[in-house]
């Protein structure tokens, strides 16, 4: 609850991409569900999927079977995305077959909200691809990008996978082409 309110409106204020926000409550206790009752009622292009707490992986498997556009972007309550980010990440997918996952740098930021630390990946699609497949440097989940068609295909996330669900599928991904960051 504490970071959600500014996590939705990163996304909702997003600029250059036509989307919708699926939003799984997975049996919050707090007051998340009020927050994001107010969103909904506020802009109608936020779904909210409430469920009896089952987990994050099966969570964002029953998201992404929800969701209804080409592209699928993986945001956690307390993440927040820059301005722009899914409309360059969107326009990389769409200008880019070879790519598979669109992904982009990534910012730590601490409990007072301090800087802790900013993650850089290689740039460049085979630079970036061997980062991931070969030195086990991957994208972090809630910065990536991929077509909903590649999903479908490979399988979406595996149940089985209560940890690492997010590395499981960008080796499978990786099988419909290689990996981008921006």
């Amino acid at each position: 609850e504490r970071y959600l309110r500014a996590s939705l409106e990163s996304v909702l204020n997003q600029q250059g991409v036509n989307l919708e926000l699926v939003v799984v409550d997975d049996g919050s206790t707090d007051g998340s569900l009020a927050v994001l009752e107010g969103a909904a009622k506020g802009d109608r292009r936020v779904r909210i999927l409430r469920q009896s707490n089952v987990g994050l992986t099966r969570s964002l498997a029953r998201a992404c079977v929800e969701a209804r556009g080409p592209y699928i972007a993986r945001q956690d309550a307390d993440d927040v995305s820059f301005q722009g980010r899914l409309a360059r990440l969107a326009n990389v997918l769409a200008e880019n077959p070879a790519v598979a996952v669109a992904a982009s740098w990534v910012e730590m930021i601490g409990p007072r909200d301090e800087r802790l630390l900013t993650t850089r990946f290689p740039e460049g699609l085979d630079a970036g691809t061997r980062g991931v497949l070969e030195e086990r440097r991957s994208p972090v989940h809630g910065s990536a990008m991929f077509r909903k068609s590649d999903f479908d295909a490979v399988g979406g996330y595996r149940r089985e996978f209560y940890f690492a669900q997010d590395s499981d599928l960008w080796f499978r991904l990786a099988d419909r082409g290689g990996f981008l960051f921006v």
